[in-house]
């Protein structure tokens, strides 16, 4: 059945990065009246510093006694409570070593990325692939792009040095936006996960892309991919010279999208000066348009 007939029914689609089918429903079930209860816009005004807010500049922090600085862009810190720690004790089983960080957005209490400039979330993505670098093992080949890399000042995280980094195979940056999708401090920022251990799902694609390569005469999966949804047109979101936003032909989740790079990009240190904007702009359309689409701001993970 072609592809045109197939979206009449309900049938299931093949992803690709992990080797699962996910169930599509019939277009019928979008026809259902909808009751459920709809988030009201929020009212009042913006808050600029919340005194109770242990992310705010210069407020004291959850745990341990210390106090923020007074810092007026993105402030990075070692997280008062990691998931991973530096220490062998805490996980019986297999141990998992690591180091988690937070990086607040702003220092302004209510700002979140739809209400940034494109320089403020330039300065987000910076950070990340400062941070990435500083995280690369000896012998990575990673190490040359690298050295493009401006260095990150890592005194407010306690960490005098990354020596112990050879350790380390997995860089997860992730955001729960809004208190819906689990966040538990209203004032913008992300997690930073650098870990011992490749988590199941990411190290499944990685595979399964590895795979794909060694059968593909090189070729890469996501690249792949893209060319034959660029060619399509049905799925593109948002695109410019080095992004595109697509909605994935697997997509599980309402308004679920991948960015992806038009060219092969290992990591973030392979990002050249105008793609780190041209990624921070992908970002920010994004998170601009969920919040345009509904009519407040909306929660999402990314």
């Amino acid at each position: 059945m072609d592809v045109a007939k197939i979206n009449n029914v309900s049938h299931r689609r093949y992803n690709p990065l992990n080797g699962k089918w996910i169930l599509i429903a019939s277009p019928d079930k979008q026809k259902r009246p909808r009751q459920a209860h709809e988030e009201p816009p929020i009212s009042g005004g913006k808050v600029v510093y919340d005194p109770k807010c242990y992310l705010c500049p210069g407020n004291a922090r959850a745990q341990g006694g210390q106090r923020n600085p007074k810092y007026t862009e993105t402030f990075l810190f070692r997280n008062d409570f990691s998931t991973i720690d530096n220490s062998e004790d805490l996980f019986q089983a297999e141990p998992v070593l690591g180091r988690c960080y937070v990086l607040t957005y702003s220092a302004k209490h209510y700002m979140t990325v739809p209400d940034m400039t494109l320089q403020d979330v330039s300065n987000i993505v910076e950070v990340w692939s400062n941070l990435y670098s500083r995280y690369l093992s000896p012998g990575n080949p990673l190490n040359l792009a690298a050295q493009k890399v401006g260095n990150l000042d890592l005194t407010s995280c306690d960490d005098k040095d990354t020596s112990d980094s050879a350790g380390f195979k997995y860089f997860q940056i992730f955001d729960n936006n809004g208190a819906v999708a689990g966040c538990s401090n209203l004032h913008s920022h992300c997690q930073i996960w650098i870990s011992s251990t490749m988590p199941e799902e990411p190290r499944v694609e990685a595979e399964r892309m590895k795979n794909y390569r060694n059968d593909h005469c090189g070729r890469h999966l996501l690249a792949d991919y893209l060319k034959q949804e660029l060619e399509k047109k049905e799925r593109i979101v948002w695109q410019n010279d080095t992004f595109v936003i697509v909605t994935p032909w697997w997509a599980v989740w309402p308004f679920e999208v991948l960015v992806i790079p038009k060219r092969h990009i290992r990591a973030l240190v392979d990002l050249t000066d105008i793609e780190k904007i041209h990624f921070a702009e992908a970002i920010l359309h994004l998170a601009q348009s969920y919040d345009k689409l509904f009519g407040y701001p909306f929660p999402y993970g990314m």
